[in-house]
């Protein structure tokens, strides 16, 4: 004749309540760290040419007529106010870039030539960096010899009113202040003279 079966013992019946809890707060500790480290790993086997936070290395362009650029006022990266609204009566092209932007240092050279080739014709070029370190800026304007107003959007509120997902992304704006085009990605100094011939002919 065999006894009654007993039941397995619990490790964990003779714990401490605080115990369990410690453990389920370690597990729900990690389970960001797991969620993270998938997304990276799905980053790293799917890369993406434009993204928050990234560089554009594709080119596109958008009509946007009509639209009023935001006004801004940023702290200069050489010193003083860098101001959109101090420009108006001018054809502007700002400039979204950074400093690891492989796509913004391929075409920094052009840039500073085209700015003194229009500059006299009444163009302003304004540069607006984002998602970067002053001392990388600095370092990169100097290595490329900008001569133009450039400025840290350092919390990043002009590059969220203008929609910015990627660097470079340059918008032009005609002498009253309205958006006319916006170009996406690594461009070329014949494009770059086509859009500015064009706005400053209307």
């Amino acid at each position: 004749m065999t006894g009654p079966v007993l039941p397995e013992p619990n490790p964990d019946a003779d714990r401490p309540r605080w115990w369990m809890s410690r453990r389920l707060l370690v597990v729900a500790a990690l389970i960001p760290a797991v969620v993270l480290l998938l997304i990276l790993g799905w980053a790293i086997m799917n890369p993406v040419t434009s993204s928050s936070g990234g560089s554009n290395t594709n080119f596109s362009a958008l009509d946007l007529q009509g639209r009023e650029a935001p006004d801004f006022s940023l702290e200069g990266l050489d010193g003083g106010t860098v101001q959109l609204s101090d420009s108006r009566g001018k054809v502007v092209m700002v400039d979204f870039w950074a400093s690891w932007c492989p796509s913004c240092r391929q075409e920094a050279a052009h840039l500073v030539e085209l700015y003194e080739e229009y500059s006299p014709r009444g163009v302003e070029f304004i540069g607006v960096a984002i998602w970067d370190f002053p001392d990388d800026l600095m370092a990169y304007m100097e290595e490329f010899g900008l001569n133009y107003p450039n400025a840290l959007d350092g919390k990043g509120t002009v590059a969220i009113e203008y929609g910015v997902v990627a660097t470079p992304e340059k918008f032009f704006i005609d002498r009253e202040g309205k958006i006319a085009r916006k170009l996406i990605g690594p461009t070329s100094p014949e494009l770059l003279r086509q859009q500015l011939e064009e706005l400053l002919d209307s």
